[in-house]
């Protein structure tokens, strides 16, 4: 039995467990280390008092790692043609996506990606949240000028 939290209208998953009388301190621990292992132990009850900015980054983290840095991994191990001695084995043919994936989110959190402040601005703008840098949004008076002094159809973007 998983506990879930129905506070704000959502279903949560409590990494806190089941922490309450009749279960011991033991099964909390044990279903929190589960979590770990299954790498949602981070994400905690949904209960409307999480920042929304943090919240937007994690998505735009995500989005970069998926969008970006994987398929970029899949193609560095795909075109890696070694011999059985040195090549991949069956089990890392296997769970390569899964390396790859995990490699991904990695790298986009070891260090600060312009497109990823970039994503978070924009979903906070949207959002009305406070963290939001105030950057006008896109218009058709924001066109691209050429050297010459024409104005094009591609929008330059502000910021």
């Amino acid at each position: 039995m998983t506990p879930v939290n129905m506070q704000a209208g959502t279903i949560g998953f409590d990494p806190r467990g089941f922490a309450g009388p009749g279960f011991p301190p033991s099964a909390a621990r044990a279903q929190a280390d589960f979590a770990s292992i299954l790498g949602i132990a981070d994400r905690g009850v949904r209960d409307g008092t999480d920042n929304p900015v943090a919240q937007a980054r994690e998505a735009a983290e995500q989005f970069v790692a998926k969008v970006f840095i994987e398929p970029a991994l899949a193609i560095s191990r795909e075109s890696s043609d070694l011999p059985p001695p040195f090549g991949a084995g069956s089990g890392e043919k296997q769970f390569s996506s899964l390396m790859d994936a995990q490699r991904a989110m990695d790298l986009v959190r070891s260090s600060e990606w312009p497109i990823v402040d970039r994503l978070v601005r924009d979903m906070t703008r949207a959002e009305g949240t406070p963290g939001g840098t105030g950057v006008p949004p896109v218009s058709s008076s924001h066109l691209a000028t050429s050297r010459t002094g024409e104005t094009g159809g591609t929008p330059v973007l502000p910021g």
